[in-house]
């Protein structure tokens, strides 16, 4: 169902970014593709949130195999990031539906079920801090065999997720910013809801397709790389369409 639906997701993306904006047709695919955001999310995050909560009946093998303590490590890192970034998609994905329902009514997003899902987010990325800073200064992680620097990913990732969401609850809380804002808000998050489908694809999917693997530190870049080129292109766009406003 997950990786079904994510290659559902994703040609839905570019089925909405190829066709006239504001149509039937927009607005249609635009709520599919948020649906089948929430059922990929929620399974991710109902998957993540199991595995960490408890690995032995997500994964039995790791408790008899011969590097359990290397195997529950890499769960563990992996785990905890994909928490952040299911419960960051989901987010995304409610915000930008939201302020494109409510346009200008500003103060209704308080009473959607969207700072719920900031918090289930602060939360998440909060977790994901604390985790990679307490492998960075203790000796956990040397002791099962992970790399110690490699936790400064979950790390920064962990501190820009907290850093994002204070940003966005302080949007929802705050004043309506007018001047169409919210048209900016709903390309930014539908955007990134979709970095985040190219993201899992090209860090999960496409090496289980085409069967390569990045070594070492190369490793980071499927991570980082979407995100990175998405939000540049999200960016320039959304300055020109600041201009048409």
């Amino acid at each position: 169902m997950h990786v079904g639906l994510g290659f559902v997701g994703l040609a839905l993306f570019w089925l909405i970014i190829a066709i006239p904006k504001g149509g039937k047709w927009h607005v249609r695919l635009g709520k599919a593709f948020a649906v089948v955001t929430w059922v990929v999310g929620g399974s991710a995050l109902f998957s993540s949130a199991w595995a960490l909560v408890h690995l032995d009946s997500f994964a039995p093998h790791t408790t008899y195999a011969s590097d359990a303590i290397w195997q529950r490590e890499v769960y563990q890192f992996i785990f905890s990031i994909l928490l952040y970034l299911s419960a960051a998609t989901i987010s995304g994905a409610v915000f930008g539906i939201q302020v494109v329902r409510k346009r200008d009514r500003h103060d209704e997003l308080r009473q959607t079920s969207l700072p719920i899902w900031l918090l289930i987010t602060m939360l998440s990325a909060v977790g994901l801090l604390t985790f990679g800073l307490w492998r960075l200064f203790t000796q956990q992680a040397i002791e099962a065999g992970m790399p110690q620097e490699a936790y400064l990913f979950p790390a920064v990732v962990g501190g820009f997720g907290i850093i994002t969401v204070w940003h966005e609850w302080r949007y929802v809380f705050g004043p309506s910013p007018g001047n169409r804002n919210w048209l900016r808000r709903h390309v930014w998050h539908m955007c990134g809801t979709g970095v985040a489908f190219h993201t899992a694809f090209i860090v999960f999917g496409a090496n289980r397709l085409f069967g390569f693997q990045l070594p070492g530190g190369w490793q980071l870049i499927p991570w980082i790389a979407p995100p990175v080129i998405g939000m540049t292109l999200t960016g320039r766009y959304l300055r020109k369409l600041k201009a048409e406003l």
